[in-house]
């Protein structure tokens, strides 16, 4: 599957976060895996691999200040989508209000150039908030809007469908009223990036269809390399042990989606390629709905049918392509309405490996 069809289905993507809870799931669960992490450095990395539109990191910088009222926490989160880094900034001026000494860079650097500190070519500007109250911070960070969208362009490979930051960027944002406490913490070039993280969360990050070698090359090594000792990492991803899996091979058969999804097959492979007794590793699953708890099995409006199909394409990472062999016709309705009914309840699951690291 090319990477450009699937992540270029931007109303697939808020159709899905705007009808279902699987991110405010996903930030409760975090949530109560906090209390339990170490906490003796001066300050507290968090490696957030794909912010999306911010519900997650937003939510979980909220409970993390519940345990680290005073710790100074470090953030760096990865996204190039200038849509999703527009709606995160929209949450993150509450943030900065709450927790005073927090700094929180976006980038759309890739995980081997937060892991290099000889990388190149890597432009690092600062924002420094003005203000008291969160409405403060909202209004100056939604306003970067014009930054955003002129530094984060992409460059799209239609030979082999890959995207590519057109150039790379980190944007450090904290509190200016707080600059003294944190300048030991603020960065001013990729080597003071720190190398190891306390919590990475990796949501969504990696493409289904991918063979595990590529995804535990590309994606998972090089993140748990960031981790630090007693450190937790949290992959997590589509199950497809719900009602999605059969749906999309009504419609895809000749497609395997989730042909990479088993668990125990993926956990295998990256045991072959980290260091034996290194981490912790721990299978859990995570289940979630939709928001609108009206929807009703026997009678579907048009617009919660369309919000199921749009959910089913987003979490089997449906291509735009693969789609559009679809027609959406009132027959093609007819038929997903009643396959719809015949279920007793609708629910999304995830897997979530959770990794602790357990020696230097």
């Amino acid at each position: 599957m090319k990477r450009k069809t699937f992540f270029d289905s931007r109303d697939k993507y808020l159709s899905f976060v705007n009808s279902t809870n699987e991110k405010s799931k996903i930030a409760f669960y975090l949530f109560k895996k906090i209390e339990k992490i170490s906490t003796r450095s001066p300050i507290f990395n968090v490696l957030d691999a794909g912010t999306g539109e911010g519900t997650i990191i937003s939510t979980f910088l909220s409970g993390l200040h519940k345990y680290l009222p005073n710790k100074p926490i470090f953030v760096v989160g990865k996204e190039i989508s200038i849509d999703d880094i527009n709606v995160l900034l929209s949450f993150l001026g509450d943030r900065f209000a709450e927790h005073k000494t927090l700094i929180f860079n976006i980038t759309n650097c890739s995980y081997k150039d937060i892991n290099n500190s000889t990388s190149e070519n890597v432009k690092f500007e600062k924002l420094e908030l003005v203000g008291k109250k969160g409405i403060d911070f909202t209004k100056i960070l939604m306003s970067l809007s014009p930054y955003i969208r002129k530094n984060w362009k992409l460059s799209f490979n239609n030979k082999n469908g890959s995207i590519k930051p057109k150039s790379k960027i980190f944007l450090t944002i904290y509190r200016k009223d707080q600059k003294k406490k944190l300048k030991d913490f603020i960065p001013r070039n990729i080597s003071e990036i720190p190398k190891k993280y306390d919590f990475i969360i990796a949501s969504q990050c990696f493409k289904l269809r991918s063979p595990l070698t590529q995804t535990v090359k590309n994606v998972i090594r090089p993140l748990l390399s960031l981790l630090n000792f007693k450190g937790k990492m949290f992959l997590i991803y589509s199950s497809g042990k719900d009602f999605t899996g059969s749906f999309l091979k009504y419609y895809y058969p000749r497609n395997g989606f989730y042909k990479n999804s088993e668990p125990k097959k993926l956990i295998s492979q990256i045991k072959k390629n980290i260091e034996k007794d290194k981490f912790k590793i721990k299978l859990e699953k995570l289940k979630y709905t939709f928001n609108n708890l009206s929807i009703n099995l026997k009678e579907f409006s048009l617009n919660n049918i369309f919000s199921v199909w749009n959910a089913i394409n987003y979490v089997g990472q449906v291509s735009e392509i693969e789609q559009k062999k679809v027609s959406f016709t009132k027959k093609n309705i007819n038929i997903l309405q009643k396959r719809l009914s015949k279920l007793k309840n609708i629910y999304f699951e995830d897997n979530i490996v959770n990794f602790e690291k357990e020696s230097l």
